[in-house]
């Protein structure tokens, strides 16, 4: 049996793996990393035919961007994934099945003589979830995305789980700033720039670290307008949208209370926080508006990784744009922590280039794309 690294790990981003034994396999995600020349994962025609199911953690591009990719190269199996992961798709498989709809959280299930699962909410976005698959009588672990500290989104926190082999998300490597400290800088910061009365653009992605940063500054902010476009408007406003992933109570840190649509914006109504949905800002529009707020004397504020060659990491050299970071990964303590609550025999961190971890902790396998790991 062997698990080949075909993406994600000594690099952020493509996350992908293929577990294949002689009579079958089957895949983890299936991300690209924009702005690289080779962004699809690092798999053949061959084992990209074989696979019989491809598990998807969540709609996040660097864990599923290569869907169409990999139809495109004889893909014919089955997709696993939530129903909420699926409705965000902006194409949807062709073959599916609903993990949720199939058994509730942390209750084991059957897929085929060979192999089974259990999952539970990883705290990442609506959707999002870490997987442990059984294959052969070998117990696989998939963090996704993983966090536990979070204001809005439920996590399904690890504990008493025994893994042959734990994939497990450590994004943040020897960076042990915590959520909470990260929280206090991003809310300090938004602060001091409303009371100089500008206007600030918050770039997020589609689906996830928006709400829980809307639900910081409404919260610590009381009184300043916000804004957000069509897509973040009609999360907030539909509690439905995210309840069966919410924390108890998150429905009282993310209200509508003043909370306009992106249309209605006027710069010379100043200050507000803008939300929109482009964490690179890529497509003409959001440029234009992130050029107009720059040009405006406001204020752009990433929190979040920056792909090659995106228009935000070129805008960075301007004096009015920054970046600090809202916590939505583990670090490497954060990961002990996990591993002191479960067993996990081999431990391959992914989503991080760091090099030093395993001079912490000397049973960590270091793996870099391309790489494989056969087991007994």
């Amino acid at each position: 049996m062997k698990l080949t690294i075909a993406g994600g790990c000594g690099e952020h981003g493509r996350n992908c793996f293929f577990v294949e034994d002689k009579n079958t396999a089957f895949m983890v995600d299936c991300g690209i990393m924009p702005g690289a020349e080779d962004s699809y994962p690092h798999l053949s025609g061959e084992q990209i035919q074989a696979a019989e199911w491809l598990f998807i953690t969540h709609s996040h591009n660097d864990h599923m961007g290569a869907l169409d990719w990999l139809y495109e190269n004889g893909f014919n199996g089955t997709v696993l994934l939530t129903s909420q992961t699926f409705s965000q798709l902006s194409k949807q498989p062709e073959r599916f099945l609903f993990i949720n709809e199939l058994t509730g959280i942390q209750e084991s299930m059957s897929l085929s003589e060979t192999l089974s699962l259990r999952w539970g909410r990883s705290g990442q976005c609506v959707g999002s979830v870490w997987l442990l698959i059984n294959f052969n009588g070998k117990e696989f672990f998939f963090s996704g995305d993983y966090i536990e500290d979070t204001l809005v989104y439920e996590c399904d926190k690890l504990e008493g789980i025994y893994a042959d082999v734990a994939v497990v998300d450590c994004a943040y490597g020897l960076d042990c700033r915590t959520a909470a400290e990260n929280r206090t800088e991003i809310l300090k910061f938004v602060k001091a720039q409303l009371e100089l009365s500008k206007n600030i653009l918050l770039p997020v992605p589609k689906h996830g670290r928006g709400l829980e940063l809307y639900a910081l500054l409404r919260t610590g902010i009381p009184g300043i307008p916000f804004y957000a476009d069509e897509n973040l408007f009609n999360q907030i406003t539909d509690t439905n949208y995210f309840s069966d992933w919410a924390k108890p109570n998150a429905e009282n840190y993310v209200k509508a209370k003043q909370l306009s649509n992106l249309e209605s914006l006027s710069l010379h109504s100043k200050p507000a926080v803008i939300f929109l949905s482009d964490p690179q800002l890529n497509n003409k529009t959001s440029k234009e508006l992130a050029d107009s707020i720059i040009n405006d004397d406001g204020t752009v504020l990433f929190t979040g990784h920056f792909d090659e060659n995106s228009y935000g990491k070129e805008i960075m050299e301007f004096p009015s744009v920054f970046n600090l970071r809202y916590s939505v990964h583990p670090h490497i303590d954060d990961v002990f922590e996990l591993c002191k609550k479960n067993i996990f025999k081999t431990i391959v961190p992914t989503h991080t280039a760091e090099t030093r971890l395993n001079e912490k902790h000397a049973e960590w396998v270091l793996m870099n794309t391309g790489q494989s790991l056969v087991l007994d």
